[in-house]
């Protein structure tokens, strides 16, 4: 019986990494996401310099 709770134990905690990693990987891309919206949405900014050498 020990061994079978030591097995169920690691499969939680398994489990419960491979949840945490995909949610922050998706976090991660829809943060990304509204970022390039942000700078698609966002004016141009150009500046025009002379270089004296």
């Amino acid at each position: 019986m020990k061994a079978w709770e030591n097995i169920v134990n690691k499969s939680v905690i398994f489990l419960i990494t491979i949840i945490s990693i995909i949610m922050l990987a998706t976090k991660r891309f829809f943060d990304q996401r509204r970022q390039d919206v942000i700078n698609d949405n966002s004016p141009i900014i150009s500046y025009q310099v002379e270089v004296i050498e």
